[in-house]
């Protein structure tokens, strides 16, 4: 999908943004989710060679890698979001799935 949404925007030749969702497992490894976060990890990648294959076309390509987000992949939702629940989280809680733009 994303590859197809590139070619389009290349063929309109108006440039454009691809905002992708990583995560800051990205970044960090989650035990016992080695097939998420090697996907997360394989995204990042593919965002960073897409900025450097598409800024040509005026095509701008970044990620957004939230943290904990209240979510059923882990068995919560937004009324779980308690504050000061977290403590090693700077916002001191997980975040709610409305603050992501895109959910």
């Amino acid at each position: 999908m994303l590859t197809i949404a590139a070619r389009q925007m290349v063929k309109q030749g108006q440039g454009g943004r691809i905002i992708n969702i990583t995560s800051v497992h990205e970044h960090t490894p989650l035990p016992d989710a080695s097939a998420y976060t090697a996907a997360k990890h394989a995204l990042g990648g593919l965002t960073k060679t897409m900025a450097l294959e598409l800024v040509r076309h005026k095509i701008l390509v970044n990620a957004v890698a939230p943290g904990a987000i209240a979510t059923p992949m882990n068995g919560m939702d937004d009324s779980d979001v308690k504050p000061d629940a977290e403590p090693s989280i700077p916002l001191r809680r997980f975040g709610a799935t409305h603050e992501m733009p895109a959910w």
